[in-house]
């Protein structure tokens, strides 16, 4: 039986109405730098990556209104991005990939992104139709290994201090309304569905919390 053991963190998933408005707030309230992603062409959207040990933080961004405004994903993006910036939902990724989405019962589309220098980034996504549309914070990643060498950016970051990982993310809504997520997702009783705060481990030991974006 599957179950989500096998599920772990990929990234964390950041609203931002503005890319270097974000970057300079993680800057200089975590000492996170934030460095150069690529654009999702059919999407009219962009991103910056946030490198953290194996994992990242995405700053995810309108950059082309008009191509946004043509699509299922720019469109939920342009309409949260007005509410304020901040992480939305968690992606785990599993080598289990097609038992996990099935599982669950998420719908299987692909992705891509493409790096200013011309390289060309492909994955696999389940669920984040369903979270669009439902508000679902979590969704599910699977990168070919071509891809998982450059799913963390093209350079190393520069963090003010040197960082282990995501540790864990903890969710809120309804307790019965998630499945096994997995053990990094912690999981808050709350009338509704929300990323509530991601918590970051740096090398020392020590840890430290970013608020979800919709408090």
């Amino acid at each position: 039986m599957t179950t989500g053991a096998a599920l772990t963190i990929d990234h964390i998933l950041y609203v931002a109405a503005d890319l270097d408005t974000a970057s300079d707030h993680l800057w200089r309230t975590y000492g996170l730098e934030a460095i150069d992603g690529g654009r999702h062409a059919a999407w009219g959207t962009g991103n910056r990556l946030v490198p953290i040990g194996d994992h990242y933080i995405e700053l995810f961004s309108v950059i082309d209104r008009g191509i946004a405004e043509g699509n299922a994903v720019g469109q939920w993006l342009l309409s949260a991005s007005t509410k304020g910036d901040g992480p939305r939902a968690v992606c785990l990724r599993s080598t289990e990939f097609e038992m996990q989405a099935a599982r669950l019962n998420l719908s299987i589309q692909d992705g891509e992104r493409i790096y200013p220098d011309g390289r060309r980034v492909v994955w696999r996504q389940a669920g984040v139709a369903e979270a669009m549309l439902t508000g679902r914070p979590y969704f599910l990643f699977d990168w070919p290994q071509q891809s998982l060498a450059l799913r963390l950016g093209q350079r190393p970051p520069s963090h003010a201090t040197e960082l282990a990982g995501i540790a864990s993310v903890k969710l809120r809504g309804p307790i019965e309304d998630f499945p096994d997520l997995g053990p990094a997702i912690d999981i808050q009783s709350a009338a509704e569905m929300a990323l509530d705060h991601v918590v970051i481990a740096r090398n020392d030991g020590s840890v430290f919390e970013i608020p979800g974006g919709v408090q």
